[in-house]
């Protein structure tokens, strides 16, 4: 109870230096997007959208640490598998029909807001005893010095992870627009799609070997 209340203290910490980062970038998105259109309300909607999806992960989904703790990722792959299938589903149908991007975004939170929650309850059933404690004071958190940096260590290498990996689209955006982006993005997806099937097949021998 005191890790996971220590790790829901930092992971705020961190959700808030991610929105502020996002914030500054937002000044930068007409630099970014030179062949935008659509209505720069439109492409702010979209970017604070997915902002806020990404925050959530940290400020919502910090007890699936546990669930890979116990050797349980699988509960949590299964989870997000199925959410992100009945999201596609929908998104699609819903795109087909209508043509509008913003049901689109919409639906993409309302599972973002499903996933959450499922996991939520998910990790109570299986942890009754799990009490998470959001006024933990900084005392305590001076007793988890190791996990505080490790959790640092973490935050940097997924950084660089995303200088190295996730910042393609961004620099083919800048220089080619977005019409490139969009079909380097579907070809990509199935490559995506290939490396995250491979990972969800090895994640649950992280905690093994840990264990080991």
């Amino acid at each position: 109870n005191l890790i996971l209340s220590f790790l829901r203290k930092l992971y705020l910490k961190i959700a808030l230096l991610i929105l502020g980062l996002g914030i500054v970038i937002s000044f930068f998105l007409p630099f970014i997007v030179t062949d935008n259109q659509f209505s720069w309300q439109l492409v702010y909607f979209v970017f604070f959208s997915f902002l806020s999806i990404s925050l959530s992960s940290y400020l919502f989904n910090y007890t699936q640490a546990l669930l890979g703790a116990d050797q349980k990722s699988y509960i949590v792959q299964t989870i997000n598998q199925m959410v992100n299938l009945f999201k596609v589903i929908t998104q699609i149908i819903v795109l087909f029909y209508s043509q509008n991007v913003i049901y689109w975004i919409l639906i993409e939170i309302l599972f973002a807001i499903i996933q959450v929650v499922v996991l939520y309850v998910v990790v109570k059933k299986i942890y009754p005893w799990l009490k998470i404690d959001p006024k933990i004071s900084n005392s305590v958190i001076k007793d988890y010095d190791e996990i505080k940096t490790k959790i640092k260590q973490i935050f940097v290498h997924r950084i660089g992870a995303f200088m190295v990996a996730s910042t393609d689209n961004i620099f083919i955006g800048i220089f080619s627009g977005l019409t490139t982006v969009t079909l380097f993005t579907n070809y990509n997806l199935i490559f995506q799609s290939l490396i995250v099937l491979f990972n969800n097949l090895c994640a649950n021998l992280t905690s093994s070997i840990g264990n080991l």
